[in-house]
């Protein structure tokens, strides 16, 4: 009987390596090799398969925890590279078994034998569970039966223990009994869906096969609890895999934004830098909202670099993360502090160029960030603010001799020390006042 079974076995295992298309060749190629080696240790005994009640997928249970203990390199459930070769094992292991069961040279070998005793055995103990004693489990199961869904459901692989347990645990919480009866019928819809899911590829990888099979096995033999805790370990496995993934594709991600960054400022492109900068701040910032602040703190790292170290390119990839700044701002505050990042940016750039086409553009942030800024709304912002344009129209000043930016200066610089007094911002006011002893010196010596 058991030599029986390994030539059915073996012939179902190499017909799937020639013709299966659920791998690449080399991976079936390595299932193969893996069942070659494990077959003689997994066999399951003539009193084995009796004790598993002649059940197919306890049978195939016991295969692939045999082939686990024997070959765990290839078969250990907690390695999800073995997934091919067990979900395959147990598969076809299914279809042996259940082929086999369907001879009557096979039956007629196994029942005269050592099967006997465990088949009236296996009877007896059918027949108690099939005489549920309580009245309505049993109105349930004939109204089920009279429908053909209990045929359906055992058709599909569910057996009639587990059809059982499902009508006694709605039993229990369910009173009316056509509730009760609609209750158990999608109940045994889902058990059929499960068989469903179980018996064919999901397209999804051999790990997620290997579980919606063993979800189907135990479902079949009514063994919901563990399904259900066999569901969460799978999906907990999937989580921790899903993480490492992610973790891993943010750092080929950034490295890669990275590479473009380099050869975007070695083209010398301020412009494409500065998106490539943008792209990191997204992939690294999970939080929208916060995405904003992170954009502001980009910006002020590159200015700062371009200032300190005197760098042009660095500087003006600055002043585009600002305007991008510009486009992203969602409200007044956030547009009122890119202008003024915009502002600032064009100012100490244009501050080191010839001409004053920047610090133009940054007199027109600045007053853009003004309306945004309003000094009932935001005072302090609105004094900066104006402290800025006194800063800049000095320094316009400095550049061209122009007379009239030294007057626009000093409006500007008494206009933000004006606010600050009222305020009392001690600090503040000592560095608008210097600010104005600054502009007012010019004036003399001009």
């Amino acid at each position: 009987m058991v030599a029986t079974f390994q030539r059915d076995l073996r012939a179902n295992w190499e017909a799937w390596g020639k013709t299966s298309s659920h791998a690449t060749p080399d991976a079936r190629a390595s299932a193969v090799a893996s069942f070659e080696q494990v077959f003689p240790f997994c066999t399951p005994t003539a009193p084995e398969i009796v004790g598993r009640n002649l059940d197919p997928a306890a049978v195939a249970t016991l295969m692939l925890a045999k082939a686990e203990q024997a070959m765990p390199g290839a078969y250990d459930g907690g390695n999800p590279d073995n997934a091919l070769a067990r979900t395959f094992l147990q598969r076809l292991t299914l279809n042996a078994y259940r082929h086999l069961l369907g001879q009557r040279a096979f039956i007629n070998e196994i029942v005269p034998t050592l099967w006997r005793e465990e088949l009236e055995r296996l009877g007896r103990l059918e027949s108690k569970v099939d005489a549920v004693p309580d009245a309505t489990v049993a109105k349930l199961l004939e109204v089920l039966d009279r429908r053909g869904e209990e045929t359906a459901a055992e058709t599909a692989g569910v057996h009639r223990t587990a059809i059982i347990q499902l009508a006694k645990r709605i039993s229990e919480n369910v009173e009316d009994l056509d509730q009760a009866f609609r209750e158990l019928e999608r109940a045994v819809e889902i058990a059929i869906e499960v068989q469903q899911e179980g018996s064919r590829h999901s397209n999804l990888g051999a790990f997620v096969d290997a579980v919606l099979e063993r979800l189907a096995n135990l479902t079949a033999e009514g063994r919901f609890d563990e399904a259900a805790a066999e569901a969460h370990r799978a999906y907990d496995q999937w989580e921790r895999d899903e993480a490492e993934r992610r973790e891993q594709a943010l750092a080929q991600g950034l490295r890669l934004i990275d590479a473009g960054l380099r050869q975007e400022l070695l083209c010398g492109d301020a412009a494409a830098a500065a998106r490539q900068a943008v792209r990191r701040v997204d992939l690294e910032t999970h939080d929208p909202p916060a995405r904003f602040d992170s954009l502001r703190q980009t910006r002020r790292e590159w200015r700062e670099r371009g200032r300190d170290q005197g760098l042009l390119l660095d500087q003006a990839v600055s002043v585009e993360l600002a305007r991008i700044e510009v486009l992203r701002a969602s409200n007044s505050d956030q547009r009122g502090a890119a202008l003024n990042d915009l502002g600032v940016s064009l100012q100490e750039l244009g501050a080191r160029e010839t001409g004053t086409g920047r610090m133009e553009r940054a007199v027109d942030a600045y007053r853009a960030a003004l309306e945004e800024f309003t000094r009932d709304r935001v005072p302090y912002q609105w004094t900066y603010t104006q402290e800025n344009l006194g800063i800049l129209y000095l320094t316009m000043f400095r550049k061209t001799g122009e007379r009239t930016y030294l007057e626009t200066a000093r409006a500007h610089a008494t206009a933000a020390l004006d606010v600050y007094r009222e305020m009392s911002a001690s600090y503040d006011i000592g560095t608008a006042e210097n600010l104005i002893r600054s502009i007012e010196a010019e004036m003399q010596d001009d």
